[in-house]
């Protein structure tokens, strides 16, 4: 009994592992190894860059920040034991605040931030009690009295470093902070007895004490701005969404202000089950995205990279068997605030996920399209219908209304490609008739396997992905049929004869378009599907060329007129106090040009370390490169760094120069002010405002006129291939004709 007992499980185990085995070879066969090469476990699903201008954005948005915390700063009772008694404040409140003058964002490689403000005021008011030690041993009388500080040319430098906790969230730290005031003013009133001895000792105690508890205060304003509320708002973020929301308001889903949006069930499988509805119908079942963070945020290129893991998956909970594409990327340019970068791994994540649950198999009815309520029957009201083209299905089978039951075989995926996007579907199709008497089943008359490949254009209008498509691909092959007269040639004929029709019903359906995700609050504005980036680039480069071509002209133009100006004005006394503005006024500008010289000299050895740099990365990565190399690449990066230090500091130099230069320069400005009229100087840089006001509409316009030039290219090309559709359509008819 028991060697039986024992037997049975062994048949039961093999026949286990025989399973497992089959299952994996069957799940290695269901996907496609395009989808497989050239991928890497490490590498993103989705790519974010935040480009300059968004660096711009978040640092104004920081000062906002800034400047609403710091008229609300209080600072604690300080108490302290001076040389002629004891003083001490309290209550001490800001209660004037002028915004910083000056402020800047730097990046530092290679995943830091440094924040700073410069050239705010800060007027501070209190109450102080100062209790004075006299030459006798008398007992000491109190001195109270209100101050008023007046804080002046206060600066700020804060670091942040930008990382990833744990669960893939973004987080920041702050690193550094320092805060100085540049000097105090002080006013002291309501003392009722007021002495030098005591406005002294009170102000050097401000000095010595209550500036610096200033300077403290705001570093752990900031601080806490960073480490506390700012973290608290990304930790609010959530990694994994539903793609079937199509707005998230992130803060209140977690707070549980606000609720989702139940999805109703009436008439919901009826829509999914229509062809213009379908993608969009994906978006409707259990499929969650999850963009969580592969590694700290990376500086590149004056941007932030952000790597995200970008799998949608069932409920999220991945599993996907195959991993993103190694993909580059081009540098940074253009004046957009975002960069987004997604592979074709979010969507065959998608597709993989979607097969596996079985959300591509569907059923096509005459309901599914208007298109198709008088093709899918055997026989013919008016114009064309299955009837006719399958065999003797019209005759064998009459009057009765046909589905297609499409079920996928292998996982369908698609592959970006420069221009368009190619998409492969493998499936059976299988042809039912509907029962004319309701109570009796579907009758299956035909079996067939479907390979189809489609070229697909996408851009975005609006907030919809939309596009057409291209059947590239369409191919029957028979299975089995009890329909008379239908062999392999005949079901061939479906798929020419479906293609152009299938072509239209998917462009429809893609002209409906797939709604973009959004995040409440957060507007995407002017958003563009890049295909090709050289044109794009090379557009952009003759755009700003013919604009600078404009403004030098115009340029040459002011110039012309100050001079003329100049010669015309009779006063001989007047006209050399010019002349030596004029000296002056060119060797400040010869100070600015050595100062952009210095800069374009500073940026290109920046340029040139961030590719050693990167190349230095791409090497650490190959671990089969030879050591040789390695320390090659590391002496060239070495030097690159002491070159950048060279120009910084050249740089430095030259804009201390350029400083005083046009310090002097000012100063005869001054000199040769009328009193009742505005001076050559003034007057020209008036005219040179006016000028780069039509600078930049003459850009707006060569920019439109471009994006003009543009369109009626593209319309005179689909006119040429409509003309060229037409012709073919006229020779097709006789064939057709024929074949029916």
């Amino acid at each position: 009994m028991i060697k039986r007992t024992i037997l049975y499980l062994a048949v039961l185990l093999g026949q286990l592992v025989l399973s497992i085995e089959v299952s994996r070879s069957l799940a290695h066969d269901e996907i496609s190894p395009e989808i497989t090469n050239n991928s890497h476990p490490t590498n993103p699903g989705m790519f974010v860059r935040l480009m300059p201008t968004g660096l711009a954005y978040l640092r104004e948005a920081g000062a906002k920040v800034v400047n609403e915390e710091v008229p609300k700063l209080t600072l604690p009772t300080i108490m302290e034991i001076v040389e002629v008694g004891e003083l001490s404040i309290s209550r001490a409140t800001v209660t004037k605040y002028w915004a910083p003058e000056e402020y800047d964002l730097d990046l530092v490689r290679p995943n830091t931030f440094t924040w700073s403000m410069s050239k705010m005021h800060v007027r501070a008011m209190g109450d102080f009690v100062a209790r004075l030690q006299g030459a006798f041993p008398l007992p000491s009388v109190p001195i109270q009295g209100q101050f008023e500080a007046l804080l002046s040319n206060i600066g700020i430098t804060t670091s942040v470093r930008m990382t990833r906790n744990r669960l893939g969230a973004p987080q920041v730290e702050s690193v550094h902070c320092k805060s100085e005031i540049g000097f105090v003013d002080l006013e002291i009133g309501k003392t009722g007895l007021i002495t030098d001895l005591l406005i002294n000792t009170f102000k050097a105690f401000l000095i010595t004490h209550f500036k610096p508890r200033v300077e403290q205060r705001m570093c752990i304003m900031i601080q806490d701005i960073i480490n506390q509320d700012t973290n608290r708002i990304l930790s609010t973020m959530p990694l994994k969404i539903r793609i079937s929301d199509n707005e998230l308001d992130i803060i209140g889903e977690k707070f549980h202000v606000t609720r989702r949006k139940s999805t109703s069930q009436g008439g919901q499988q009826e829509r999914d089950n229509t062809l213009i509805n379908f993608v969009n119908g994906l978006r409707d079942k259990d499929l969650v995205l999850d963009y969580g963070l592969l590694g700290d945020p990376l500086i590149s290129k004056r941007a932030i990279a952000i790597k995200a893991k970008g799998e949608i998956s069932w409920r999220g909970t991945g599993g996907t068997p195959f991993s993103p594409p190694s993909f580059l990327i081009s540098t940074p340019h253009g004046t957009h605030m975002i960069e987004f970068y997604g592979t074709d791994y979010i969507f065959n994540s998608l597709l993989y996920h979607a097969y596996k649950q079985r959300y591509m198999d569907l059923t096509i009815s005459p309901e599914s399209s208007t298109h198709l309520k008088n093709v899918l029957q055997t026989t013919c009201a008016t114009g064309f219908c299955i009837g006719e083209t399958l065999g003797a299905l019209g005759e064998q089978y009459p009057n009765r209304e046909v589905e297609v039951h499409f079920t996928t075989t292998k996982v369908p995926y698609m592959i970006f490609s420069e221009n368009s996007t190619r998409i492969h579907l493998h499936g059976e199709a299988d042809l039912y008739l509907r029962p004319q008497i309701r109570s009796r089943s579907k009758q299956q008359v035909l079996k067939t396997n479907l390979t189809m490949t489609s070229d697909v254009r996408l851009w975005v209008n609006g907030t919809r992905v939309v596009g057409n498509s291209t059947l590239e691909k369409l191919e029957f092959k028979l299975i089995e049929t009890t329909i008379e007269d239908v062999d392999q040639s005949a079901v061939g004929d479906l798929g020419f004869l479906g293609t152009e029709f299938l072509e239209n019903l998917f462009t429809e359906a893609l002209q409906v378009g797939i709604v973009m995700p959004s995040i409440k609050g957060v507007v995407l504005k002017n958003p563009n599907w890049y295909q090709k980036q050289a044109d794009r680039n090379h557009d952009h480069g003759q755009e700003v060329k013919n604009a600078g071509a404009e403004v030098a002209k115009w340029s040459g133009e002011v110039v012309q007129g100050a001079v003329q100006y100049i010669e015309d004005h009779n006063d001989l006394a007047y006209v050399g106090l010019k002349e030596k503005a004029l000296k002056a006024k060119m060797q400040s500008e010869d100070a600015a040009k050595a100062v952009e010289k210095a800069k374009k000299a500073k940026d290109e050895a920046n340029v040139k370390l961030t590719t050693l740099e990167e190349f230095q990365i791409n090497a650490s990565i190959l671990h089969d490169a030879p050591h040789e190399q390695k320390l090659a690449i590391q002496h060239a990066v070495d030097e690159a760094r002491k070159k950048l230090a060279a120009a910084e500091t050249a740089l430095t130099k030259a804009e201390e120069e350029a400083e005083q230069k046009k310090i002097a320069f000012d100063n005869m400005k001054n000199l040769i002010k009328g009193d009742t009229e505005l001076s050559v100087f003034d007057k020209a840089e008036a005219l040179h405002k006016s000028i780069e006001a039509y600078g930049n509409k003459t850009k707006r316009l060569a920019k439109a006129q471009k994006a003009k030039e543009k369109a009626e290219m593209k319309l005179h090309a689909l006119q040429e291939k409509l003309k060229v559709l037409h012709e073919e359509k006229q020779l097709l008819i006789p064939t057709l004709t024929n074949l029916v």
